[in-house]
């Protein structure tokens, strides 16, 4: 069982955020928590694992120094963005190239039915957005 089915979402992603700042020495910003109580636990998991891998690669290969991570309710599904101030790529240059992160996180995301979207700019960094549907769920949209 993952911190995110124990604690919710949130709660394991300001935790592991909090960490990843003090053991890496890169700035970390969260966005307050929401209430993620209608994820389904492999949900929470899923989103909690992309989350993990995208500021891995932000520190290891794009050298950030500020990662920005934030979770939303939009329309009927949830959202993860992990963004970073890092060195960037130019998206046509890994077409076809994925590592294993990266593709892990696609599958993670396609066995969901959501989506996964990767944008980067070399020099300004790069942005993954995550988001799966909340089926049967009422929410505000934010």
């Amino acid at each position: 069982m993952s911190a995110a089915d124990l604690f919710g979402l949130s709660v394991a992603l300001e935790e592991f955020c909090e960490d990843f700042e003090r053991v890496h020495g890169v700035s970390v910003e969260f966005n307050e928590p929401i209430d993620d109580s209608p994820l389904a636990d492999a949900q929470a998991t899923c989103l909690f694992r992309i989350a993990q891998e995208g500021m891995r690669n932000a520190f290891m290969h794009g050298h950030a120094t500020v990662i920005k991570v934030s979770l939303s309710l939009v329309n009927e599904s949830i959202q993860l963005k992990v963004a970073d101030n890092g060195i960037g790529f130019e998206a046509d240059q890994v077409r076809g190239k994925a590592g294993l992160g990266i593709i892990s996180m696609r599958e993670r995301v396609r066995l969901g039915g959501g989506k996964l979207s990767l944008a980067s700019t070399p020099q300004e960094g790069t942005e993954i957005t995550a988001s799966l549907p909340l089926r049967g769920v009422e929410h505000e949209s934010s």
